[in-house]
Protein backbone atom coordinates (compact mmCIF):
# COMPACT_ATOMS: atom_id res chain seq x y z
CA UNK A 1 0.00 0.00 0.00
CA UNK A 2 3.25 2.44 0.39
CA UNK A 3 4.64 1.29 -2.31
CA UNK A 4 1.33 2.22 -4.36
CA UNK A 5 0.95 5.46 -2.31
CA UNK A 6 3.98 6.72 -3.26
CA UNK A 7 3.76 5.66 -6.74
CA UNK A 8 0.62 7.34 -7.41
CA UNK A 9 2.05 10.72 -5.51
CA UNK A 10 4.85 10.02 -7.68
CA UNK A 11 2.66 10.37 -11.09
CA UNK A 12 0.70 13.01 -9.57
CA UNK A 13 3.65 14.92 -8.78
CA UNK A 14 5.20 14.21 -12.89
CA UNK A 15 1.51 15.19 -14.00
CA UNK A 16 1.58 18.25 -12.09
CA UNK A 17 5.47 19.18 -13.42
CA UNK A 18 4.00 18.37 -16.57
CA UNK A 19 0.55 20.44 -15.94
CA UNK A 20 2.74 23.19 -14.87
CA UNK A 21 5.48 23.19 -17.39
CA UNK A 22 2.48 23.10 -19.92
CA UNK A 23 0.76 26.01 -18.18
CA UNK A 24 4.06 28.05 -18.29
CA UNK A 25 4.38 27.47 -22.08
CA UNK A 26 1.00 27.92 -23.04
CA UNK A 27 1.73 31.41 -21.16
CA UNK A 28 4.88 32.12 -22.40
CA UNK A 29 3.60 31.21 -25.90
CA UNK A 30 0.58 33.63 -25.07
CA UNK A 31 2.79 36.46 -23.83
CA UNK A 32 4.66 35.33 -27.54
CA UNK A 33 1.51 36.09 -29.28
CA UNK A 34 0.29 39.14 -27.68
CA UNK A 35 4.18 40.62 -28.83
CA UNK A 36 3.91 39.16 -32.40
CA UNK A 37 -0.38 40.48 -32.31
CA UNK A 38 1.52 44.44 -31.19
CA UNK A 39 4.08 44.33 -33.08
CA UNK A 40 1.68 43.54 -36.27
CA UNK A 41 -0.36 46.01 -35.21
CA UNK A 42 3.10 48.36 -34.84
CA UNK A 43 3.62 47.42 -38.46
CA UNK A 44 0.42 48.02 -39.78
CA UNK A 45 0.11 51.46 -38.01
CA UNK A 46 3.32 52.29 -39.66
CA UNK A 47 2.07 51.46 -43.31
CA UNK A 48 -0.80 53.05 -42.58
CA UNK A 49 0.45 55.95 -41.48
CA UNK A 50 2.65 55.98 -44.40
CA UNK A 51 -0.77 56.04 -46.54
CA UNK A 52 -2.55 58.41 -45.00
CA UNK A 53 0.53 60.85 -45.58
CA UNK A 54 0.45 60.47 -48.56
CA UNK A 55 -3.40 60.52 -49.75
CA UNK A 56 -3.48 63.89 -47.57
CA UNK A 57 -0.99 65.63 -49.35
CA UNK A 58 -2.35 64.69 -52.54
CA UNK A 59 -6.07 65.99 -51.37
CA UNK A 60 -4.79 69.38 -49.91
CA UNK A 61 -2.95 70.00 -53.31
CA UNK A 62 -4.25 68.65 -55.93
CA UNK A 63 -8.21 68.46 -54.06
CA UNK A 64 -9.41 65.01 -54.68
CA UNK A 65 -8.87 61.79 -54.95
CA UNK A 66 -11.00 59.02 -56.61
CA UNK A 67 -14.66 58.59 -55.66
CA UNK A 68 -13.33 54.94 -55.73
CA UNK A 69 -11.01 55.18 -53.15
CA UNK A 70 -12.98 57.44 -51.07
CA UNK A 71 -15.75 55.42 -50.71
CA UNK A 72 -14.22 51.58 -51.12
CA UNK A 73 -12.36 49.38 -48.76
CA UNK A 74 -10.18 52.08 -47.06
CA UNK A 75 -12.85 53.80 -45.55
CA UNK A 76 -14.04 50.49 -43.95
CA UNK A 77 -10.21 50.06 -43.05
CA UNK A 78 -9.56 53.21 -41.64
CA UNK A 79 -12.58 53.38 -39.48
CA UNK A 80 -12.03 49.81 -38.26
CA UNK A 81 -8.54 50.77 -37.19
CA UNK A 82 -9.63 54.03 -35.77
CA UNK A 83 -11.96 52.19 -33.28
CA UNK A 84 -8.72 49.58 -32.32
CA UNK A 85 -7.21 53.06 -31.73
CA UNK A 86 -9.73 54.26 -29.60
CA UNK A 87 -9.95 50.88 -27.78
CA UNK A 88 -6.36 50.06 -27.37
CA UNK A 89 -4.43 49.92 -24.21
CA UNK A 90 -1.43 52.71 -23.84
CA UNK A 91 0.05 51.68 -20.67
CA UNK A 92 2.50 49.47 -21.50
CA UNK A 93 3.27 51.25 -24.94
CA UNK A 94 6.62 52.76 -25.62
CA UNK A 95 6.99 56.49 -25.93
CA UNK A 96 7.67 55.84 -29.64
CA UNK A 97 4.21 53.39 -30.12
CA UNK A 98 2.64 55.98 -28.63
CA UNK A 99 3.91 58.70 -30.57
CA UNK A 100 3.00 56.81 -33.82
CA UNK A 101 -0.77 55.70 -31.96
CA UNK A 102 -1.54 59.80 -31.32
CA UNK A 103 0.42 60.74 -35.03
CA UNK A 104 -2.20 58.01 -36.84
CA UNK A 105 -5.45 59.67 -34.69
CA UNK A 106 -4.23 62.86 -36.30
CA UNK A 107 -3.65 61.74 -40.07
CA UNK A 108 -7.05 59.72 -39.35
CA UNK A 109 -8.57 62.64 -38.34
CA UNK A 110 -6.84 64.94 -41.03
CA UNK A 111 -8.10 62.42 -43.82
CA UNK A 112 -12.07 62.11 -42.62
CA UNK A 113 -11.82 65.59 -42.65
CA UNK A 114 -10.39 65.84 -46.20
CA UNK A 115 -12.93 62.89 -47.41
CA UNK A 116 -15.89 64.47 -46.26
CA UNK A 117 -15.04 67.83 -47.49
CA UNK A 118 -14.06 66.12 -51.10
CA UNK A 119 -17.43 64.36 -50.88
CA UNK A 120 -19.32 68.45 -50.02
CA UNK A 121 -17.69 69.63 -52.94
CA UNK A 122 -18.53 67.10 -55.34
CA UNK A 123 -22.10 67.03 -54.00
CA UNK A 124 -22.59 70.97 -54.26
CA UNK A 125 -21.05 70.93 -57.94
CA UNK A 126 -23.28 68.26 -58.94
CA UNK A 127 -26.27 70.28 -57.26
CA UNK A 128 -25.26 73.46 -59.35
CA UNK A 129 -25.01 71.04 -62.83
CA UNK A 130 -28.24 69.88 -62.48
CA UNK A 131 -29.64 73.18 -61.22
CA UNK A 132 -28.41 74.85 -64.58
CA UNK A 133 -29.39 71.70 -66.52
CA UNK A 134 -32.70 72.17 -65.64
CA UNK A 135 -32.44 75.91 -66.15
CA UNK A 136 -31.07 75.30 -69.28
CA UNK A 137 -33.89 72.93 -70.40
CA UNK A 138 -37.02 74.77 -69.13
CA UNK A 139 -35.48 78.03 -71.42
CA UNK A 140 -35.14 75.58 -73.75
CA UNK A 141 -38.80 74.57 -73.34
CA UNK A 142 -40.18 78.02 -73.77
CA UNK A 143 -38.87 78.26 -77.04
CA UNK A 144 -40.84 74.93 -78.25
CA UNK A 145 -44.04 76.51 -77.17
Amino acid sequence: MQVSFLLNAYKKGIFMSKLHSKAHHQAADHAQLKRDVFNAFVDLAKILQSYLAHENTIMMHKGELSYETIQGYKANLIDHFNDFLDEIDTDDMTDDVLSLVKNLKKDIKLNIALQQAQFLQHSTTIGALKSKLLNSAMGDSDKWH
